[in-house]
């Protein structure tokens, strides 16, 4: 297991986690893009299944480029998620009683606030991404990935004898 191999086990281990983080998921749901990712989820999940398999057979041009492309989308992703909950941050700290924004008409401010601004250029990123690692995990078949189930040693139940 190469390096690269190692980080990318790990960002999908720890992707799932992010994308379920409180901070994240409440910037997320108030952008209105909380079925986005849902799918994001369930996919990331799919592919962390056959990633242990897949790094087996890295070796193979084919596995060896999905790995790559796998990568560059959740690095990607990540750099996303850090990106949004940085902006959140940010907005939070500012607050919304800036002079000039008391001033406009919140039906006017809505269509052009930054905040407007930041959720469709979150919302198409996230869906590129989502959409990149849909085809992704669509080639799982195609390159023959198996699941890593690991399996519990069946163990016998000694019952105890009361005397």
């Amino acid at each position: 297991m190469g390096i690269e191999d190692i980080y990318l086990s790990h960002f999908f281990t720890i992707l799932p986690e992010k994308l379920s983080s409180g901070e994240l998921l409440e910037v997320l749901r108030r952008l209105l893009i909380e079925a986005v990712l849902e799918e994001l989820r369930t996919t990331l999940l799919m592919i962390k299944a056959v990633l242990t398999d897949a790094e087996k057979k890295q070796r193979q041009r084919p596995v060896s480029k999905w790995l790559r492309d796998l990568q560059s989308s959740a690095y990607k992703l990540d750099e996303l998620m850090d990106r949004v909950i940085k902006n959140h941050s940010l907005s939070e700290n500012e607050g919304s009683t800036s002079k000039l924004r008391k001033l406009i008409p919140t039906s006017c401010f809505n269509f052009f606030s930054p905040d407007s601004m930041l959720a469709d250029g979150i919302a198409s990123k996230l869906k590129r991404i989502t959409s990149r690692l849909k085809v992704l995990s669509k080639e799982i078949s195609k390159l023959n990935l198996v699941e890593n189930v690991t399996k519990v040693p069946y163990r016998k139940v000694e019952r105890f004898k009361v005397d």
